[in-house]
């Protein structure tokens, strides 16, 4: 009797022990705490002095390695400041690295239209984030993910309060 009831014992262990690491890793392979794209480019729409904007996702095959990145794009109004702008392309690319793409980006890229020429690389640089230009008029700047995990932790980076 004491043998059946120990048996029992051990498959409930068994059992409990299976579900427990299944239920751990399905939830980590699954779930991301990061923003998809569609909410990452309301986030940053919602913000003023925003005309439209894009969060979008894409890949760049090369010969030897694959990589991944976001690109934040922004129209403006042209009714933002110096410093509001400044903000903003800081705020733009906090969610950018917060927005979940389905592997690790290796960049995140930010681009900005406006009725007055924005030279996003050198805000970027005035940020004291390490970017290079991703534009011949400097409209867009690339920033790694190094620079940006040590800015805001690893990726998906958390998700920044709206900017109002």
């Amino acid at each position: 009797m004491a043998n059946v009831s120990s048996s029992r014992w051990v498959k409930r262990v068994v059992l409990f022990t299976t579900v427990a690491t299944l239920t751990s890793v399905l939830t980590g392979c699954s779930s991301s705490h990061g923003l998809e794209p569609l909410a990452a480019r309301d986030r940053v729409e919602a913000a003023d002095g925003v005309r439209n904007a894009t969060v979008t996702t894409g890949t760049d095959q090369q010969t030897l390695k694959t990589t991944h990145f976001v690109d934040v794009r922004l129209q403006l109004d042209g009714t933002s400041s110096p410093a509001q702008l400044s903000r903003l392309i800081d705020y733009a690319i906090q969610v950018g690295w917060a927005t979940d793409i389905g592997h690790s980006p290796t960049d995140v890229q930010v681009s900005v239209s406006s009725p007055a020429a924005v030279d996003t690389l050198a805000i970027v640089k005035r940020l004291g984030l390490e970017a290079t230009p991703a534009s011949t008029d400097h409209s867009s700047a690339l920033i790694g993910a190094q620079t940006l995990e040590a800015k805001w932790g690893r990726w998906p980076g958390p998700i920044p309060r709206s900017l109002k």
